[in-house]
């Protein structure tokens, strides 16, 4: 029954083949099925901004994509898929692998040896769990330190690790790889775990369906919708759709592309920061960085989960949407601002169990550009009371 169901899933998502440009992806509707609704206060001030909404002036809204539209992440499925799977291209060098010290890159070397033009992560299970474990946990068999220093808010190497992973294919290969996993991976229960050589990992995705209807409730109303997300730009392609997202009002980790139209593990800068140097993501800050560049003026709504989305929450000129996970950076700003534009909702999945103390905002709730942990200051540069 699982395997028939699969196959039908993947009939739906066309999972062997990446489809024409600008054909409708369908989802299999086990994917919005379920999840709780907005609480009601927090819909009822959703449906007042948005009727409140001038639509001639085509005001934008942005939504983060992992767990705050979905449940998990699909740009970390995508990485467990292609390690399970076998699918990691060789690199022609591992010098490729530019955030990695010397000595990751001799480890990463040494468990994946071989000359084939796939890395053996399917058959050998050191290759696949030095993969996997530099995506999961940042770390080597014993090596927890295998990346380069880097600002905390502008970049992060285990999530770039996700599109350095893709390096050799075209952008239809790597929404082919991705709609295989969004049909695998809603074929499973909510709460279901994955592995990947031992490796735990999420082992389901969900789209929320009362995301879906916000998306649609905001496009009839004009408003010009965007998802602006730290997964890799091709994988949320693949599921943005289903919501009514295309794919040129998608941003995600932009590679750059070599002639062939083969994506590389140079990435597209944004700022002062150059294609090839690798030094900013769509994360923290470089969310505030892409939504300048490609959309030009700031959001009237947006929504997110977590501290990588607390810039462009902050920019918002109307209303925020936060889903609580405990992030304690995100939930200082959110419960400071809560009733002055700020809205806070459990996860529609699997909420959050409640906190018990204070986040403490006044000392360490923040973290600067070393991932230090410092005090989270307010618009007039004070620290912000510790709050719950």
């Amino acid at each position: 029954m699982r395997s028939l169901m699969l196959v039908l899933l993947c009939g739906l998502c066309g999972c062997p083949a990446a489809p024409p440009v600008g054909a409708k992806l369908e989802v299999a509707p086990l994917c919005t099925a379920g999840g709780d609704d907005f609480q009601p206060d927090v819909k009822a001030a959703l449906d007042r901004f948005i009727a409140s909404a001038d639509p001639a002036s085509k005001p934008v809204a942005v939504f983060d994509w992992d767990n705050t539209v979905i449940k998990n992440d699909v740009g970390a499925a995508t990485v467990y898929h292609m390690v399970r799977e076998g699918l990691v291209k060789r690199p022609a060098r591992w010098e490729d692998f530019g955030d990695l010290t010397n000595r990751a890159r001799a480890q990463l070397a040494a468990a994946c040896a071989g000359d084939g033009a796939l890395l053996p992560s399917r058959e050998n299970r050191a290759c696949a769990v030095a993969l996997a474990g530099l995506y999961r946990d940042g770390a080597l068999p014993g090596n927890k330190a295998p990346f380069r220093p880097f600002n905390h808010r502008a970049y992060r190497p285990t999530t770039s690790w996700q599109v350095q992973l893709q390096a050799g294919y075209t952008p239809d290969e790597i929404r082919g790889f991705a709609r295989q996993t969004i049909a695998r991976l809603c074929a499973s229960p909510v709460g279901a775990a994955g592995d990947v050589a031992g490796l735990k990992v999420e082992g389901y995705l969900r789209l929320h369906r009362a995301m879906k209807q916000l998306v649609q409730q905001l496009r009839q109303r004009g408003f010009d919708v965007w998802v602006v997300s730290a997964s890799p730009q091709y994988v949320v392609e693949a599921f943005a759709r289903e919501v009514g997202v295309p794919r040129d009002r998608v941003i995600g980790i932009r590679s750059v592309l070599d002639d062939a139209g083969r994506i590389t593990h140079a990435l597209q800068g944004c700022g002062e920061v150059q294609d090839g140097d690798n030094r900013l993501l769509t994360y923290v800050e470089g969310k505030r960085c892409w939504i300048k560049k490609v959309i030009g003026r700031p959001a009237a709504f947006v929504a997110g989960d977590a501290t990588t989305d607390i810039s462009m929450l902050r920019d918002a000129t109307g209303l925020r949407l936060v889903f609580d996970r405990g992030y304690p950076e995100l939930m200082c700003r959110a419960l400071h601002g809560k009733g002055a534009g700020w809205l806070i909702n459990p996860m529609l999945y699997e909420k959050q169990p409640p906190r018990k103390g204070l986040y403490p905002c006044s000392s360490a709730a923040c973290a600067d550009r070393q991932g230090v942990p410092v005090p989270c200051l307010g618009d007039d540069g004070q620290p912000l009371a510790d709050i719950n």
